[in-house]
C-alpha cells in the first residue's frame, strides 16, 4: 500500500514537473495536473491538499531528504553538492518556482533543512565545549541563512560558477570557522 501511496505521489510530482518546465507556477491547476497523469482530483486531494504542498512533497523526496540524512561534518560539502547539482539540473522547475512564488519562498523552504543539518553538525561539534544552546542556535542560524543566500545568489547568477566550483568555495570559507566561533563561544561563558 505504502509503495502504491509513493507511486501516485510521484506521478503527481512529476506531472507538475512537466507542467512547471512549460508555464509559471501560478498558471498551472490540479485539474492540469491530473489530467496529464489519467487521474481525478479526488485522488490528489486525497495525497496532497494543495499544490503548494505537492511542491514541497517532492523537493523533500528529491532533493532535502539527501541532506538531512546523511549530513555530518565531514561530509556537508557532498551533500551542499548534491543540492546543487539537482537545482542545477532541475534549472526550469527551480527558476519556475524562483520567478513565481519569489525568492523568500524559496529560501524558507531550503533554509529548514538546511538548519537542522548545520544545527546537528554544531551541536555535535560543541560537544566537548561549554557553550550555551542559543549561541549554539545562532551559530547554525548564521550559517545556514549564509548558505542559503549563497544559493539564491548562484540561482539569479544563471547557476554560475559551477556546482564544484561554489561547494569547493563554501568549504575553504567555512573549513574551521564554525568550531572558531563555538570556542569564542566557549571562552565567553
Amino acid at each position: 500500500m505504502n509503495n502504491e501511496i509513493n507511486t501516485t505521489k510521484k506521478k503527481l510530482a512529476d506531472a507538475l514537473k512537466l507542467l512547471m518546465s512549460e508555464r509559471a507556477f501560478e498558471k498551472i491547476t490540479i485539474q492540469d495536473i491530473v489530467d496529464m497523469c489519467g487521474m481525478n482530483r479526488r485522488t490528489f486531494y486525497y495525497h496532497f491538499k494543495d499544490i503548494y504542498e505537492l511542491l514541497d512533497w517532492f523537493y523533500h523526496e528529491e532533493a532535502l531528504e539527501q541532506l538531512e540524512i546523511n549530513s555530518t561534518y565531514e561530509s556537508w560539502h557532498n551533500e551542499l553538492l548534491y543540492l546543487f547539482h539537482y537545482l542545477e539540473a532541475n534549472k526550469k522547475i527551480t527558476i519556475c518556482v524562483f520567478k513565481s512564488l519569489g525568492r523568500g519562498y524559496l529560501e524558507d523552504f531550503v533554509y529548514k533543512s538546511v538548519f537542522r543539518v548545520v544545527k546537528n553538525i554544531v551541536y555535535d561539534m560543541a560537544t566537548d565545549l561549554e557553550v550555551k544552546e542559543a549561541q549554539k542556535d545562532f551559530t547554525a542560524h548564521y550559517y545556514s541563512v549564509s548558505l542559503v543566500g549563497v544559493l539564491t545568489h548562484w540561482i539569479q547568477a544563471d547557476f554560475t560558477p559551477s556546482p564544484e566550483e561554489i561547494t569547493d568555495m563554501t568549504k575553504v570559507i567555512l573549513k574551521g570557522t564554525m568550531r572558531d566561533a563555538l570556542e569564542r563561544f566557549s571562552q565567553k561563558s
